[in-house]
């Protein structure tokens, strides 16, 4: 049973309060359960976070924040659990980042993270490993051939929820 007292589900622009009734979407119901078994991280003394940070992404001395998407975060204020689902539609564009084939993104979460998933906009999944413990700190490898402008699809599962970012990737031939 979900011990927060509030909760809503933002689900195309609509709010369904949570009472896990037949009112509320299926898939709402099953985002805030998952939300109720990341509560324990929290209640164990980790550092609690508003929302999921924007994370920065580097490659060849360029830098940019993606853009953030859909999520699902549960937050605690004075012993009263919130959870929080939404939506991004369509999709943000963010300014690209200049990659060049074959070589990597480092990625900054700006939090720790406990997996992250990212692929391209053909769907293509890339491999993405962690730099140190935290999970604050990822690279992502990406494949020899690229298109000029492509889309990198991030979703981030952390102990507070997930969200799902976007950034936009643009080619780089010259070394």
């Amino acid at each position: 049973m979900v011990a927060a007292r509030r909760a809503e589900c933002v689900r195309r622009k609509r709010r369904y309060p949570t009472q896990m009734s037949t009112a509320l979407p299926r898939s709402c119901s099953a985002a805030i359960l998952l939300m109720a078994l990341a509560l324990p991280a929290a209640a164990l003394g980790a550092r609690e976070y508003e929302r999921p940070a924007r994370p920065v992404l580097k490659s060849l001395d360029h830098r940019i924040k993606a853009e953030r998407g859909s999520m699902c975060w549960t937050t605690t204020e004075d012993g009263e659990t919130t959870s929080v689902c939404g939506d991004v539609f369509p999709p943000q564009r963010s300014k690209p980042l200049k990659v060049r084939p074959g070589g990597a993104i480092r990625i900054d979460m700006r939090m720790p993270t406990e997996r992250l998933t990212a692929w391209l906009g053909d769907r293509r999944t890339l491999i993405a490993k962690r730099l140190g413990e935290d999970g604050r700190r990822w690279r992502v490898r990406l494949p020899g051939k690229l298109r000029s402008k492509a889309t990198l699809s991030l979703l981030a599962v952390y102990s507070q929820g997930d969200s799902a970012f976007t950034a936009t990737l643009r080619r780089r031939n010259r070394p």
